[in-house]
């Protein structure tokens, strides 16, 4: 899952490199145009390649984007040199489209190649080097190299200090990728404290009553949830209502959203009371509005009902489920949203199959220290939900050590809730819904939990 974060992260870095590196390289071609007696611009062939890369990259087609890009850095060096800043910024565009494709070894190669160029012409401080420093370090990190991406990205930050300032907005993403690297490196706080300092930065450029606060205050609120730290987030939720309230009025629409976020905090804590109260309060803020949005109002019901059903209230959601269904049958043309919500039952637990077995502290750090000791099982099952939104009808379809772990399948299944299919206005039973679930476990003869029960099962048998 990290690893598959640290690919995410990588491609949002790479198209933030991919606009600004585009920018520049536009910019020092800009002399290169000139216009005809007519009036209209001459295009030449290194920018209609640079345009040509741009349309595939941004189209989604990454690995024809490297091949254009090559092209493109093929023209600029052959048009202005090898060691020219034309192909150097080229170059920041292959790297970039290769990070894409998840060839990130070639990538670093080219991003520092690109960057030794720009070294030798411009010096080590130059603002251009920003941009391949910091597709470096994503690269890195996708390569699990997370010291080396946490030097790039404290260079990229030190050369942004000197070009704009010790504190400015430019820098969000930098302290983004770094602290990406301090997560995979185990430093939490030190994560943390680059996600504090861009709220810092917004309040210091634009004052604490600012409404420009409130992204900064949501990203952090993000960030507090992610490192399941509630109290933090809620004061962030909550600092946000003051600062929406203060420059408008308590009814304002603007804290629907934050409402509906804080009341899901509640939620997750298992604060019942405190949740319905916050969204209700939001549906009401918004039915009150000079321009009440229906659509909303039935997002917010849907989202009541799914708390009334996770808090085990299920004839209360039931009826916010049909008065969602009814608003927007209402409106007409609302196919889409209709299936989205009430085509196929809806998984609202947050509960988790052990990935490890048994899933204790003891097994977890013995899987991280000699994984070749696990080995793989798999569990099949079918099960039924009905019109509450409840499991039945367990059935273990297959399942690999045989009794190792149907039973806590089974507990984990039945202690699910979902929101149940709802056809034509009225809540339907669904049958024959499948799990497939793949989990480690150390194949032994003692000191392991059978369903965390017994202190010794019989060592698994392969069959077949």
């Amino acid at each position: 899952m990290q690893q598959r974060h640290l690919h995410l992260y990588a491609d949002f870095i790479g198209s933030c490199l991919l606009i600004m590196s585009g920018l520049l390289f536009s910019a020092v071609h800009a002399e290169t145009n000139d216009f005809s007696e007519t009036g209209s611009l001459n295009i030449d062939p290194l920018n209609q390649a640079q345009a040509h890369f741009l349309k595939l990259l941004n189209d989604g087609l990454y690995d024809e984007a490297v091949v254009a890009a090559r092209q493109t850095l093929e023209i600029s060096r052959w048009t202005y040199g090898n060691n020219s800043l034309e192909a150097a910024l080229a170059q920041i565009n292959l790297a970039t489209s290769q990070s894409y494709t998840h060839d990130y070894k070639t990538a670093i190669d080219n991003y520092q190649s690109s960057i030794a160029i720009i070294e030798a012409i411009e010096g080590i401080i130059s603002p251009r080097l920003i941009n391949p420093l910091m597709g470096l370090a994503a690269a890195y990190n996708a390569s699990g190299l997370h010291n080396l991406a946490l030097l790039a990205y404290e260079r990229s930050l030190r050369v942004n200090h000197v070009e704009l300032g010790l504190q400015n907005e430019q820098q969000m993403p930098i302290r983004d990728g770094l602290t990406e690297s301090y997560i995979a490196l185990g430093n939490q706080r030190k994560a943390g404290r680059q996600q504090e300092v861009q709220l810092t930065i917004i309040k210091n450029e634009y004052g604490e009553n600012s409404e420009r606060l409130l992204p900064a205050i949501y990203k952090l609120a993000k960030w507090y949830q992610r490192t399941n730290q509630p109290e933090q987030e809620a004061y962030q939720y909550r600092s946000a209502l003051r600062l929406i309230q203060n420059n408008t009025n308590k009814q304002s629409p603007e804290q629907v959203d934050v409402l509906r976020n804080l009341a899901a905090l509640y939620q997750r804590n298992n604060m019942p009371a405190e949740t319905l109260r916050l969204l209700k309060r939001s549906y009401r803020i918004n039915a009150e509005a000079d321009g009440p949005d229906p659509l909303l109002a039935a997002d917010i019901q849907v989202q009541i009902g799914d708390a009334y059903n996770f808090f085990g209230e299920r004839r209360n959601s039931q009826r916010y489920y049909v008065d969602a269904w009814n608003t927007l049958e209402q409106l007409g043309d609302q196919e889409a949203l209709l299936e989205e919500y009430f085509a196929v039952p809806v998984h609202l637990g947050n509960a988790q199959l052990a990935e490890i077995y048994p899933s204790n502290l003891k097994t977890m750090t013995h899987y991280q220290e000699n994984p070749d000791k696990f080995e793989n099982g798999y569990i099949t099952a079918r099960f039924d939900i009905d019109t509450n939104g409840q499991v039945k009808n367990i059935r273990i379809i297959e399942s690999y050590p045989s009794g190792l772990l149907e039973k806590h399948l089974r507990m984990k299944l039945s202690r699910q809730k979902f929101r149940p299919q709802i056809m034509d206005g009225i809540p339907v039973e669904t049958k024959d819904e499948q799990l497939q679930h793949q989990f480690k476990y150390e194949p032994q003869s003692e000191d392991t939990h059978n369903d965390g029960k017994s202190d010794r099962i019989e060592r698994p048998q392969k069959t077949g």
